[in-house]
């Protein structure tokens, strides 16, 4: 076999598309007081509104079947090809992993900078007091003169349970992958 770590990453991929639709379908977690609660994967989702399952998460999950069936089939095929010889990878999973951990601080940065500009504009004072890295329990102020509400704080859960840590070990063959099909590349021409 020319290209062990290109079959490995593809057979992973497709195993955690379908896996983190059907099995291991919560990779991170975010919970807002009691208010709110995602449990989610990049094929997966279940929001809850104050302890009750949202419909909503049905038809949420149904494009995002369609989502992993594709990088399912694309893997799949990318298997044969590199039985023949002919390698290709889909780095999708790969980028979705990582987006998880660019997730906080992109909050981080909407929250603290953003919003208070967006209130702003509208007329609005709010100010945000957001950390940089949910991870586990945070408590959250937000100061404003929205309806005659000065002061609000609420906890933030946040964290990711070990299918997180599992699949992005996975996602990780992705580079070397990468690396094997350039220099097998190179050395044939």
């Amino acid at each position: 076999m020319r290209y062990p770590i290109t079959l490995s990453y593809n057979v992973i991929t497709a195993f955690t598309a379908i896996a983190s639709s059907f099995l291991f379908t919560s990779w991170w977690n975010l919970r807002i007081g009691s208010l709110l609660e995602l449990r989610d994967s990049p094929f997966h989702l279940a929001i809850y509104l104050s302890g009750q399952y949202l419909t909503l998460s049905e038809l949420l999950n149904l494009f995002l079947l369609a989502i992993a069936l594709y990088v399912t089939a694309l893997s799949s095929g990318y298997i044969y090809y590199t039985l023949k010889g002919r390698p290709k990878i889909t780095g999708t999973l790969f980028w979705l992993t990582l987006l998880y951990l660019l997730d906080p601080i992109i909050v981080y940065l909407v929250g603290n900078y953003f919003t208070p500009i967006i209130a702003s504009a509208l007329g609005y004072k709010v100010n945000l007091s957001y950390p940089f890295f949910i991870f586990g329990n945070q408590k959250i102020s937000l100061d404003t003169n929205i309806l005659n509400i000065n002061s609000i704080s609420f906890n933030i859960y946040s964290y990711p349970t070990l299918y997180y840590f599992i699949f992005l070990t996975l996602q990780l063959l992705y580079i070397p992958s990468r690396i094997e099909i350039h220099v097998k590349a190179r050395r044939s021409n």
